[in-house]
């Protein structure tokens, strides 16, 4: 006989105030009772299947939201095993031992635990919090306003040894961290190889000698270089050991398994640099200086022309460091013509980027997989509420011919920019959610400045930083260096390993990093110079497109923030803020378009100009000089004072003359003050630009 047969769980479902229907044969639908179940909203309408098994014997439930059958087995008060007739196991299923590993925080509260399956076949692991009113939420645990921060593995006892400068044992895993403490030695982990956060280095503060066994293979040795360039300089010292055992994956427990002790465990070089003596090596030891800004442009400049500049690469690193802070996120765009540097700066971040993408969709960005058992996918069920994310290509997205989906791109992209994603996709099984702070760098060309679609929906949320155009004989240099660079894979692996531990290092600092009121202050002028400048302007879309209507400035305390966090993460990274400001005040003028930069440029050196002298100077199409100079005026930064003098018929006001142009007003006077300043930076090498 079944334990649970079908239509005693739809009896206990009504019992636990759902409801259910019988379809015949056995067979019932009911409301699924799982806490978590539509976001902890309830089952509206029944989603859970109670169908006999082919054999007859067992009772199986299927939720059709993806409910875990384990959340719907506990709010029932029943197990797996009362599925199945007495002393029959599941089919297909060995005996399996389970371990529960909890992680506290630093109050020893539980915050949420860790579930491991160890079957004959292999492991399950899977993390799931305890709910209020008993059950346990396995789905979206790291997700959501209320979702825990990841923290490491006993927690409050790494504390204590780290305040009273003890040695703490690092590992890959709770089963060698639990395998250590029988040994008598505190050992922590964060679990996985993909579980560390640079937040967790504060919890080593003082504390002796850490060591960090790595796991013996390339993901396991690269977490172990990981947290070590992490806990540079906060703990006494940093020591790296990997398993004698060489068999590959080999842990301390197969080590120790072995016969050996841990004495017998084997160095590990801390980075691949110092075997090969490339370049400047990352900071790993009390010997070595921390990693700067200026020993990572040695090394890219090993195989990348910088001679036209390097404040692009500059900014990626910052966008990388911005990361770590609170508040909206950092969205940069690298803007230069073809192979111009921009995919190399964003490659520099290799060893720092949560998740890459050469191009981007709207299904990659987050959709069902096809097929019979369709479950979220995408970028975003990859990257958890916290992330930092890079596009090797943002031109593809604008090239893409159905413009449907290009608008539907962009509107997600806008919801991720505000923390929220929700999506329904068709007849799928439910809505597709993300909640977080993602921060996004990616690359460019100048067409961007050519999709009014993109302006409107995401203009303002990004933050351009601008290649300067390059002469023939720049052209020729660049060509030149990347045609006599030897070893360039071993150049930029080498390149890429300094700025991770610069940008690791950079993030640990950039929270307490504070700016002038000075440095306020010139934020502030630049970001206002900004959304004038590049405020929406409505033409007529026919005739000589005149302008129809009032022009929409936006208001600049979103940009502000993205500058304040920009500067904080430049001057983290090591720069002086007069060199900070200098690369935020660019980076703002850059994201004014192209022809009314120009323009503004030209005319704050005090000079009344014609459209003529603005052509000729410029070298822009009379048309647009003149649409650019009426945009300009409409939003108050310009002015032509014989336009004036014609519409009250002045005396002497010659309708055939020649019509000067001027900033003018008290936004044209702090415009042309900071495109003064801008003009010195570059004089002064801070910047590169126009």
């Amino acid at each position: 006989m079944l334990r649970v047969k079908p239509e005693q769980v739809a009896d206990l479902i009504t019992r636990h105030g759902g409801h259910s229907t019988r379809r015949g044969r056995g067979s019932w639908s009911a409301t699924c009772p799982a806490p978590n179940h539509g976001k902890q909203n309830g089952d509206r309408k029944p989603s859970l299947s109670i169908d006999p098994g082919s054999r007859g014997a067992e009772t199986i439930l299927k939720c059709h939201a993806g409910c875990d059958i384990a959340d719907i087995l506990d709010a029932l008060g029943l197990r797996k095993a009362d599925l199945f007739p007495p002393g029959e196991r599941r089919p297909g299923r060995r005996a399996a031992t389970t371990t529960v590993y909890r992680y506290d925080d630093a109050d020893g509260r539980l915050l949420y635990c860790k579930e491991r399956i160890d079957r004959a076949d292999g492991k399950t692991v899977r993390f799931f919090r305890e709910l209020p009113g008993g059950g346990r939420k396995y789905r979206g645990v790291f997700e959501g306003p209320d979702a825990p921060q990841r923290v490491i593995y006993r927690m409050r006892r790494v504390l204590d040894a780290a305040s009273a400068g003890k040695d703490i044992t690092w590992v890959e895993g709770e089963k060698c961290a639990d395998a250590l403490e029988r040994l008598g030695a505190l050992a922590t982990t964060a679990g996985s190889a993909n579980d560390w956060r640079d937040h967790m280095a504060d919890c080593f503060k003082g504390a002796g000698t850490v060591r960090i066994i790595a796991d013996n293979d390339p993901p396991g040795i690269q977490h172990a270089r990981t947290v070590a360039g992490a806990l540079h300089g906060i703990a006494e010292r940093v020591i790296l050991l990997r398993a004698r055992v060489e068999e590959p994956g080999a842990d301390i427990v197969d080590h120790l398994e072995a016969g050996f002790t841990l004495a017998d465990l084997m160095p590990l070089d801390p980075e691949p640099s110092a075997a090969t003596g490339s370049g400047p090596r990352p900071a790993d030891d009390d010997t070595h200086a921390p990693p700067t800004m200026d020993g990572l442009l040695a090394l890219a400049s090993e195989y990348l022309y910088l001679g036209a500049g390097d404040h692009h690469i500059r900014f990626a690193a910052a966008v990388g460091v911005s990361a770590e802070l609170d508040g909206d996120p950092l969205w940069g765009q690298i803007v230069g013509a073809p192979s111009g540097g921009k995919t190399e700066a964003i490659d520099l971040m290799a060893g720092v980027t949560d998740e890459k993408v050469d191009d981007l969709t709207g299904p990659a960005l987050l959709s069902w997989t096809k097929g019979k058992n369709p479950r979220p996918t995408g970028v975003l069920t990859r990257i958890g509420a916290r992330a930092f994310l890079t596009v090797g290509d943002f031109s593809t997205v604008l090239a893409d011919s159905d413009r449907g989906a290009r608008d539907k791109l962009f509107s997600l992209l806008r919801r991720a920019y505000d923390g929220e994603v929700t999506r329904d996709v068709g007849n799928m099984p439910g809505q597709l959610s993300w909640s977080g702070r993602l921060t996004l760098l990616a690359a460019c060309t100048p067409a961007i400045d050519n999709y009014s679609s993109h302006t409107d929906a995401l203009g303002p949320r990004w933050l351009y930083c601008r290649l300067a155009d390059v002469d023939e004989a720049a052209k020729r240099e660049a060509a030149r260096k990347r045609r006599e660079t030897r070893d360039l894979a071993e150049k930029q692996a080498a390149a890429v390993d300094y700025a991770r531990c610069l940008v690791e290092h950079a993030r640990r600092r950039v929270k307490d990093t504070q700016l002038s009121e000075s440095t306020y202050e010139a934020i502030e002028d630049a970001a206002i110079v900004t959304c004038y400048g590049r405020a929406d302007v409505p033409r007529s879309a026919y005739g000589r497109r005149e302008v129809e209507g009032v022009a929409t400035i936006e208001e600049p305390p979103r940009l502000v923030h993205q500058l304040t966090a920009l500067s904080r993460s430049l001057v983290a990274l090591g720069e002086s803020e007069q060199s900070a400001v200098a690369i935020c005040r660019q980076c703002a003028l850059d994201t004014i378009p192209r022809p009314r930069l120009t323009i503004l440029a030209a005319l704050s050196t005090g000079e009344e100009l014609t459209v003529s002298d603005l052509y000729r100077a410029t070298g822009l199409h009379r048309v647009v000089v003149r649409r650019s100079l009426e945009d300009l005026q409409v939003v108050g930064l310009t002015d032509c004072p014989l336009d004036k003098a014609l519409d009250y018929e002045e005396p002497g006001a010659a309708t055939g003359a020649p019509k000067p142009w001027r900033l003018d007003g008290d936004y044209g006077v702090l415009a042309s003050r900071v495109l003064s300043q801008n003009r010195a930076d570059r004089q002064a090498n801070e910047v590169t630009g126009e």
